[in-house]
């Protein structure tokens, strides 16, 4: 790629171990309508041969590229990395194993021009590697229900609507980004995706959808985003996620309602719920250890606050369990793990 040329999107791609996989989604980036683009392919460690078949098909292709190879660190490391060499007005994060309509750039380009959004999402559905439809996501979890700005409309994506998220629905402008310092934490390996987005919507002052579907997120054998033991690290990782938000928006001075009912509802529900899931797996010994930890209970003592109860009754409750039965809450979510063995 040409140094100092600018371009209206960046498609960043990070690419580990993706050989069997990486020019089937190539492809559909060299069939996008729109053509103004550049693809930064991150290598992270890669020990296939996916740098070679990235270099061949772009070469074939004479896509406007780049290629960054670094050791491996990780898909938050490789995308921060891309990020630092974008040239394009707007940005774009997409998976190397993933499918995209041959509109997909140009219509969510275009929405963003034609409305000037510092953001736009666009639908997503779920498929199989031959890339037919396994899922249809719920409309709800996909759009806002009505458009708002900055602060309130993260809190509608917090609160109340809780749209599914996947990073390759959202294209952003580059200098939202940029400007206000938003990158991907690296020391998170899993929730990396929601912080990153709540972080920019916080700076956002416009945002709109798309409702068609653009993005096909790719469903392998085996694979499955609801597995005990994915939701088991995701909870682990949620307890910091939403630390490192309410330490964000404390320091943007955002709405002390917001931040308030984060730490009251959405903490102490995620370590409701890496507590559970653990006793799911039998780790009885990691269930008392928690909770005799003074910082853990804490964090569950906030959920009988009158907010958790009208935002989170369920965690309210779940929370009074483990408060004053924690014996009962233990012998439940053991059953539970050893009815579903």
């Amino acid at each position: 790629m040409r140094k100092g040329v600018s371009v209206t999107i960046s498609v960043v791609m990070p690419c580990f171990n993706a050989e069997p996989v990486l020019e089937r989604t190539l492809e559909d980036f060299a069939d996008q309508t729109h053509r103004d683009f550049e693809l930064i392919i991150v290598n992270d460690g890669s020990t296939d041969r996916s740098e070679a078949v990235a270099k061949d098909f772009i070469n074939r292709k004479n896509l406007p590229w780049k290629l960054v190879t670094q050791p491996n660190k990780g898909i938050s490391a490789a995308r921060n990395r891309g990020m630092s060499f974008a040239k394009g007005e707007h940005i774009v994060f997409c998976d190397c194993d993933d499918r995209f309509e041959n509109s997909y750039l140009s219509e969510l380009h275009g929405k963003a021009v034609e409305d000037g959004s510092d953001a736009v999402f666009c639908a997503f559905d779920l498929v199989n590697k031959e890339n037919i439809r396994i899922k249809r996501v719920k409309r709800r979890k996909l759009f806002f229900s009505c458009e708002k700005t900055g602060p309130e409309l993260l809190s509608r994506f917090l609160l109340k609507d809780r749209l599914a998220i996947q990073m390759a629905r959202v294209l952003f402008k580059t200098d939202l980004l940029r400007k206000n310092g938003v990158t991907f934490d690296e020391n998170l390996h899993n929730a990396e995706d929601q912080l990153f987005i709540c972080m920019a919507l916080f700076h956002a002052e416009g945002v709109s959808c798309i409702d068609r579907v653009l993005y096909h997120y790719v469903q392998y054998p085996g694979q499955s985003t609801k597995s005990p033991q994915k939701n088991l690290t995701r909870a682990n990782v949620e307890m910091r996620m939403f630390g490192n938000l309410v330490s964000f928006l404390k320091g943007n001075g955002a709405d002390e309602k917001l931040t308030r009912t984060i730490e009251n509802c959405e903490v102490p529900n995620a370590v409701i719920k890496d507590l559970s899931l653990s006793l799911r797996f039998g780790k009885e010994s990691y269930y008392w250890e928690r909770l005799g930890d003074s910082e853990c209970l804490e964090k569950i003592l906030k959920t009988q606050s009158v907010l958790c109860f009208l935002k989170k009754p369920e965690t309210w409750f779940k929370g009074f369990e483990i408060l004053h039965c924690p014996k009962l809450f233990l012998r439940y979510y053991l059953n539970k793990g050893m009815a579903q063995k």
